[in-house]
């Protein structure tokens, strides 16, 4: 069935030290749907599965394409706002290294996010107030910045030893956010007890460790550290001195043969 597709593009202009408006985009049908244009490339694309949804304005997916950091809207609020109410997906391409201010702010209704490898920066309300997202695979070398998760519904969270957590990056009223457990790399356990206690909440930390390109916790190996979420493990028959002696070393576990 033919995708429907809505394309989002904004750009502000100032008036004054205080205020702003957007310009208004002019409008070209195209062979996918309508898209709005501001005179430069398109910052969101949204999207419907088929045209019931469209008409509906349900089940949405708003993308975001290019190179670079994300544009700042901050204290303006983004021009993807209004779509919060039937946005259920989240889709940021490589080349992206930042979700900015207040992206997604309380955009209650996504389920899914899915986030680039070139992806450096999630900044403060990122994905704040997202009640309904419950995994967030967060790529290697990330800051994970102030309030950037606060109010979400993650149940777990993976920091990787490349990645820096800000002690509020996780804040929320006690019981108001259901996060159950962080994986943390040895090399940011620090960040993530700080976290843990500026929260006040009894989440679980637990410590992974990196051997080579694998990464071991609870006697089980992953090829990345967003695995341990889902328990994707993988088995292994040959292991390198460090990840035998970190088996060997674990009670209740066979003795090595080395050879």
């Amino acid at each position: 069935m033919k995708k429907w597709i809505l394309i989002l593009c904004f750009s502000i202009l100032s008036f004054s030290t205080k205020a702003s408006q957007y310009i208004a985009c002019s409008t070209e049908e195209t062979e996918n749907g309508t898209c709005f244009s501001c005179g430069q490339e398109c910052a969101a694309r949204l999207t419907y599965p088929n045209t019931e949804d469209a008409l509906n304005q349900i089940n949405a997916t708003l993308t975001f394409s290019g190179t670079g950091e994300m544009k700042k809207y901050h204290p303006d609020p983004t021009p993807w706002r209004e779509t919060k109410d039937f946005v259920t997906k989240i889709v940021i391409e490589e080349g992206i290294t930042s979700v900015e201010y207040d992206a997604f702010l309380f955009f209650e209704q996504i389920t899914d996010a899915q986030l680039p490898s070139t992806l450096k920066v999630l900044a403060p309300g990122a994905f704040q107030g997202c009640t309904n997202l419950k995994t967030l695979e967060i790529p290697d070398g990330v800051d994970i910045q102030d309030l950037s998760l606060d109010g979400s519904g993650l149940t777990s969270l993976v920091v990787s030893e490349n990645s820096t957590i800000d002690q509020r990056a996780l804040y929320g009223v006690v019981g108001e956010a259901p996060l159950e457990s962080i994986y943390c790399s040895s090399a940011k356990l620090q960040q993530c007890q700080d976290a843990v206690a500026y929260r006040g909440d009894n989440v679980k930390i637990k410590e992974y460790q990196k051997y080579g390109d694998t990464y071991y916790i609870d006697g089980k190996f992953y090829t990345s550290p967003n695995d341990i979420i889902g328990d994707h493990h993988i088995q292994k028959r040959i292991y390198t001195i460090d990840e035998a002696n970190r088996v060997a070393g674990d009670k209740n576990r066979v003795s090595i043969k080395y050879r």
